[in-house]
């Protein structure tokens, strides 16, 4: 699987789906589910560069102004539903992370409201498991590890001059 298959993937699951990232997910396992074994590795080696490239402070920052959580956990999950949204919108928003007000529903903001996909990170494993009868820890695939150039900032004052968008919605 190239990255321009893995996208292909991501935005036929997205059309599918209709927009629901929820369903989504259950899209993106029924089409890998057709493919060979190899094709959910190199899912997962897309999946996890992609998460190690978004791995930086100001995505972070925009992370824990909508969810209101600064845990490494929330963040991770934030970026696996940043890569639900497609190419052009993740490539967009790790640009201009105030650029993700575009993007959410306003009606749907609440005190429960999230942006997160945490079965995204399982899924290649789990259809890779399902195609070969192998455990995930078999999955011939090194983990990343990525350190962040720089320190995220929660502070209020420098997040609403940073972000004035997600602040004037979530600050």
């Amino acid at each position: 699987m190239t990255e321009q298959a893995f996208w292909d993937l991501i935005a036929q699951a997205r059309e599918i789906s209709e927009d629901n990232t929820d369903s989504q997910v259950w899209e993106i396992e029924e089409l890998l589910l057709q493919k060979k074994p190899e094709e959910a590795v190199a899912f997962v080696k897309h999946l996890q560069r992609l998460l190690a490239n978004s791995f930086q402070p100001n995505l972070w920052e925009a992370c824990y102004l909508i969810n209101l959580d600064d845990r490494e956990d929330t963040f991770e999950f934030f970026r696996a539903w940043l890569i639900m949204l497609g190419k052009e919108t993740f490539d967009l928003i790790n640009e201009n992370p105030d650029a993700i007000i575009d993007f959410i529903d306003e009606k749907e903001v609440n005190e429960d409201f999230r942006l997160s996909s945490p079965e995204l990170l399982s899924l290649g494993f789990s259809v890779w498991e399902e195609l070969t009868g192998n455990s995930p820890e078999e999955m011939p695939i090194d983990r990343i590890e990525v350190e962040m150039e720089g320190e995220p900032n929660f502070e209020d004052s420098y997040l609403s001059e940073e972000y004035p968008l997600l602040w004037e919605m979530f600050g």
